[in-house]
């Protein structure tokens, strides 16, 4: 017969699995999050070090307002602490500029090229700091 210690400990372990499972949920998948402020800064500060871009990247962009955002919580990771493995796909509305210039437009300064791109913002694998892996130019999907 199951002692009453194994059946117990079994019935921990269990529960142990869910709550683990409940904390991360949609692990993998990008989930549509409302932005807030801490969300905001973490992009206005990755934007503006130039040293957190991704050595491909070509365009750069200041930001005015801030659209949408997705997260991304990674399953695991042997490179990144394991609570700073998020990555961020935020939709943003700004402007394109020098690499000096990234981060948060200045609002009495006329851009020429400005749009909406997709900016995702991830944590290296090396040093564990949030760097810009890629900008795009947003495209708008069609309801038809």
């Amino acid at each position: 017969m199951v002692s009453l210690i194994t059946l117990a400990s079994s019935l921990f372990a269990v529960a142990l699995l869910a709550t683990a499972a409940a904390k991360k949920p949609g692990a993998g998948k990008w989930l549509e999050t409302t932005v807030s402020a801490a969300d905001s800064e973490l992009l206005y500060a990755t934007l503006a070090d130039e040293n957190a871009y991704k050595p491909t990247i070509e365009d750069f962009i200041c930001v005015r307002v801030v659209e949408g955002l997705q997260m991304q919580t990674a399953t695991s990771s042997k490179h990144v602490r394991q609570d700073d493995s998020t990555r961020y796909k935020f939709v943003v509305g700004g402007c394109r500029v020098r690499k000096e210039y990234g981060g948060r437009c200045f609002d009495s300064f006329f851009y020429p090229e400005c749009g909406n791109f997709d900016v995702v913002i991830s944590p290296d694998a090396k040093t564990g700091d949030y760097a810009v892996k890629s900008i795009t130019v947003h495209k708008v999907k069609s309801k038809h």
